[in-house]
């Protein structure tokens, strides 16, 4: 029997096996049948190598078409599989388009298969969720893994929630496989939770109590939003925290692991009850102290059901509650500490309730009081006018007055009286206060007002004269009497008006307004006989009954202001003095800078007489020439109007004044001083300076005086490249303008220092020594100051500062 051939024998192993088929014969003679012999063999075993590979095809073609049924049986269970699997699927291209799809994924969208087969799967997406397909397609054939996401369908106007898994095909890389699962369910409960854990968040957030829940062990998990606003307006948070993850039980206790008052042991203790399951409910009420308020909370602490051992946190405030139950023990000690007295009384005036400041008042112990009636106190015991009185009140609700009762002992008080009835209660509150001591002082300033040797005169609102003293009869010529209802204006034209921000209105309700004063002002007055006053004023406003009050104090300065005008003659006549002697010292200067014009102009007319003697005349060159002559006649005049201005003498004018103009005329005036000494002369002048309201040659005399002395002062530096002027201005950090003027000379030791503003003292050869002296009031009389700085061998700077122009004034009104 043959053995059965194996399909997988190569051809030399199929001949291998033929020749072990042949029969086995007898030796014979090689040599005589070499050659038949051989030739059979070689075709028996042909025939047999042909018969073995017919069996092998055989097999192989029996192996192959089994394996042939066995891939169509897989193909077609793959294809029921995929046509009939729940799950929809469907097979794209990388650009979106539908290459395949069970039956599944064509019943999803609503589509046939063989029309579903070439549209594009993006068609069946909500627009909001393309950009994700997109995505996802991309990142699969880039990245060959399997790629999720979630979007939502539309088909035929409804949406579906789906789950996408998508893959690479096995077999075509240029395809993937796209599962869609229906998620509708699992969005829908999502949603359900969303909008459950919203109304619950909600529902804590609309509660004003501070509200936190804590798991098993004490750790926050959630608070609403009354618990962060607490804590950031405390300071209990910082921007953005809300204290989620912290113990709430560490909180009770400090970094030493100590409890930090006894509250907070108990609400420990009572947190960790319920967490612990032995207690259902804990209450704690505590104080919560800040340095601007009083504050009480009360700590209610609940077990979660739906979480095992898990506690709600709820902290209401109960401020108002306890403050509420405060209010009568704190209206009863305020009562007792009170200066004014206070009474109760029934509807019939019986005294039901006294404090401590009504017995003192009335000599009266309190539990006498008590057993009193309101009529027994006054002076004239008329129980019917005291009675028509509490029912005046009753319909007015309330009433002010003044009275007078009897003392225990006897003697009058005067009492002023404020009484109120309290509807709700069938009460009257009545508050009294002593007047007897302020009638006393009443009597006292009335005696004073009329004995001051200053006018003291109050008006009302609408300037009307309320009242005067007798000093004003001294002053204005006016007997009081005659003032009474006229206008303050007629004394005092230039009266400044009241600070107070209510004096426009005469009534206003705010009873507690403190009183303002007015500064110290001088201003100007009419004599009763028309001649002009110059006076000294001061006032206050004050309310009295809800109605604004002003009173000004009068002193008439005139004599004095005599005297200071004299004064200011004086120095202004000494000033034209020192502006005399500045021009003295630079005579030479000024001849020089005068002279060089007139040299020019003598030069000039010679050379027009020259052109005139020559005919014919030459007209454009003569008309040059004498343009030459005409600039140079005004520069000359130039110099001796600005000479003529600086030293004569007038009367003092204010004006506006830029004062880096103002230097470079005076460094112009000290030009030829400059010159001659060889002087290097540096400005460094700020461009954002306010004006300066000041007279101009006065500020002048002061730059060309430190000029000068600064000249001097380098007139011992041999080195000429070492002798260096410098002229700076700049605004203070307070808004003053400051010149400095700073030498290189050899400076001035500590005696020179302290001599250098006195009169008469110098240290030139030549000199007056009034030049700083006078510099300085100058400056002084403009609300400035002159300073200065020295250093022997280190040069010296003089510098001054003046008010500027929206600073400068004092608001004194003086006619001139």
């Amino acid at each position: 029997m043959k053995k059965p051939l194996e399909h997988t024998l190569s051809l030399e192993a199929i001949r291998q096996h033929a020749e072990q088929q042949l029969p086995t014969e007898p030796l014979l003679d090689m040599e005589r049948i070499m050659n038949e012999k051989q030739l059979l063999h070689e075709l028996q075993v042909h025939q047999i190598e042909l018969e073995m590979q017919v069996e092998a095809l055989q097999e192989a073609h029996a192996l192959i078409e089994q394996n042939r049924l066995d891939l169509e049986d897989a193909k077609q269970c793959y294809i029921e599989l995929f046509d009939f699997a729940p799950i929809p699927y469907v097979i794209l291209r990388e650009d979106g388009l539908i290459q395949n799809s069970n039956l599944s994924a064509a019943s999803v969208l609503g589509v046939s298969r063989s029309k579903l087969v070439g549209q594009n799967f993006m068609q069946f997406v909500l627009n909001e969720d393309r950009h994700n397909i997109i995505k996802l397609l991309e990142t699969v054939f880039v990245t060959k893994n399997k790629q999720k996401c979630d979007i939502t369908l539309q088909i035929d106007d409804a949406n579906y929630d789906v789950a996408i898994e998508a893959i690479i095909h096995q077999t075509r890389p240029d395809k993937c496989l796209v599962a869609m699962l229906d998620i509708s369910e699992r969005k829908q409960n999502e949603r359900y939770l969303i909008e459950r854990n919203e109304f619950f968040t909600s529902i804590l957030n609309s509660l004003n109590s501070q509200i936190a829940i804590v798991d098993t062990n004490g750790i926050i998990m959630a608070v609403n939003d009354a618990w962060i606003k607490f804590g950031s307006e405390n300071g209990l948070l910082a921007s953005g925290q809300s204290l989620l993850g912290y113990n709430y039980l560490e909180a009770c206790k400090n970094n030493n692991n100590e409890f930090l008052c006894e509250e907070a042991y108990s609400a420990f203790m009572g947190l960790s009850a319920v967490l612990s399951g032995k207690q259902t409910l804990f209450t704690l009420e505590y104080h919560c102290h800040s340095p601007e308020q009083d504050r009480w909370f009360r700590m209610v602490v609940t077990p979660l059901k739906f979480l095992s051992y898990s506690a709600v946190i709820s902290h209401e405030d109960i401020t108002q509650r306890k403050q509420a139950e405060r209010i009568p023990n704190l209206l009863k000690a305020m009562l007792e500490v009170s200066l004014d007295g206070f009474l109760e009384l029934d509807l019939e005036g019986n005294i039901l309730q006294a404090n401590e400041a009504c017995a003192k008042i009335t000599g009266y112990a309190v539990e006498e009081l008590i057993s009193m009636r309101i009529s027994q106190l006054d002076i004239n015991q008329d129980q019917e006018r005291i009675s028509a009185n509490l029912v005046r009140v009753k319909q007015q609700c309330c009433e002010r007055s003044e009275c007078r009762y009897r003392h225990k002992d006897g003697h009058v008080i005067d009492m002023e009286i404020s009484i109120a009835f309290l509807s709700e209660f069938q009460r009257y509150c009545a508050f009294y206060r002593d007047l007897t001591q302020r009638k006393k002082t009443e009597a006292q300033l009335s005696a004073i007002f009329s004995a001051s040797v200053e006018g003291i005169i109050t008006y009302d609102v609408y300037s009307n004269i309320i009242s005067a003293n007798p000093a004003i009869e001294t002053i204005f010529g006016y007997e009081p009497e005659e003032l009474l209802g006229c206008n303050i204006n007629m004394l005092m034209p230039f009266l400044p008006k009241c600070q107070n921000q209510h004096c426009s209105i005469p009534h206003f309700k705010d009873t507690n307004q403190v009183a303002r004063s007015v500064d110290l002002k001088e201003i100007e007055g009419k004599h009763k006989n028309g001649s002009t006053l110059y006076l000294e004023v001061s006032g206050i406003d004050y309310i009295n009954n809800n109605v604004c009050y002003f009173v000004s104090v009068v002193r008439d300065i005139s004599v004095r202001k005599q005297r200071e005008r004299k004064d200011k003659a004086h120095i202004d006549e000494l000033a034209h003095i020192t502006r005399l002697g500045l021009m003295g010292e630079m005579a030479s200067g000024i001849a020089h800078e005068v002279n060089q014009p007139l040299t020019a102009i003598a030069s000039y007319a010679q050379a027009s007489l020259n052109l005139i003697e020559n005919a014919p005349v030459n007209l454009p060159s003569l008309t040059e020439i004498l343009n030459k002559i005409q600039q140079q006649a005004l520069r000359a005049g130039q110099i001796i109007h600005r000479m003529r201005d600086f030293v004569q003498a007038g009367p003092r004018h204010i004006s506006t004044v830029d004062i880096n103009q103002l230097i470079n005329e005076t460094v112009v005036i000290c030009a030829a001083e400059i010159k001659q000494n060889n002087i290097n002369l540096e400005c460094h002048f700020s461009e954002h300076l306010l004006s300066v309201f000041v007279d101009r040659i006065q500020i002048q005399q002061v730059l060309i005086n430190l000029i000068l002395n600064a000249l001097d002062a380098m007139q011992g530096n041999t080195g000429y490249a070492q002798r260096k002027l410098t002229i700076q201005t700049y605004m203070t950090t307070d808004n003053q303008l400051q010149v400095r003027v700073k030498d290189t000379g050899l400076g001035m030791s500590e005696e020179q220092q302290l001599k250098i503003f006195k009169p008469f003292y110098t240290s030139k050869a030549v000199g007056m020594g009034m030049g700083l002296a006078i510099s300085r009031t100058l400056i002084e009389a403009h609300q400035g100051v002159l300073r200065f700085n020295s250093k022997v061998g280190k040069g010296s700077t003089f510098y001054f500062t003046l008010p500027c122009k929206q600073n400068a004034g004092s608001g004194i009104v003086v006619a001139h």
